[in-house]
């Protein structure tokens, strides 16, 4: 989070890079986006032990901009909802509300990812982002590799939005390239994540 108000985010708008990664990276992933109105990458970081379906995976996205659909998990509300992808790691986005660079939730289709969160913390994060209103402003929750889904189920199941839990990304091995800032579409109902803009 440190890095925010280092960045330059005029000059990452006139030049852009493919920037990649996920969990702590969250926070400038998703403030480059916003603000820079760039696309960049929650996926593996390159300097992990990658398959080789891993690495074509990351060449298809960022070289084809082909993306596949994540499909799998559990459907927690059904529905389809439509807009610009944002998230990333509960704990860094969770930790960004208050601040000038607070992922903004209006309109988008979201997605969480964690590791290693006791069932209270993952509870207390969910409850200050909407208590924040977070959610009520989003389309859509797509819910990644999280542990403590029971918690997630209780805690967005009545939001009146579509939710899936159990997408193939976060702190796996072999987890899917979301471009965040590009237009999504979660259709929970059919457990399936598109991006449905290259």
């Amino acid at each position: 989070m440190r890095t925010l108000e280092a960045l330059d985010y005029d000059a990452f708008a006139r030049d852009p890079k493919p920037v990649l990664g996920y969990s702590d990276l969250t926070a400038p992933l998703n403030a480059l986006a916003q603000r820079s109105r760039v696309v960049t990458f929650h996926g593996p970081v390159m300097n992990a032990p990658l398959s080789a379906a891993a690495r074509d995976r990351i060449a298809r996205a960022l070289g084809e901009h082909d993306f596949g659909d994540a499909r799998g998990g559990e459907v927690i509300t059904g529905g389809v909802a439509r807009g610009r992808l944002y998230g990333g790691n509960l704990s860094l986005i969770a930790h960004l509300c208050g601040t000038p660079y607070a992922l903004d939730a209006r309109d988008a289709v979201v997605f969480l990812e964690d590791l290693d969160e006791a069932p209270y913390r993952i509870d207390r994060m969910l409850t200050q982002l909407r208590l924040a209103g977070w959610f009520a402003a989003a389309r859509g929750v797509a819910v990644g590799d999280i542990e403590h889904v029971d918690v997630v189920r209780e805690r967005l199941q009545d939001l009146g939005i579509p939710v899936l839990a159990g997408l193939p990304f976060g702190h796996i091995g072999e987890q899917c390239v979301m471009p965040i800032g590009a237009e999504a579409e979660l259709d929970a109902t059919n457990a399936r994540l598109r991006i449905s803009e290259g």
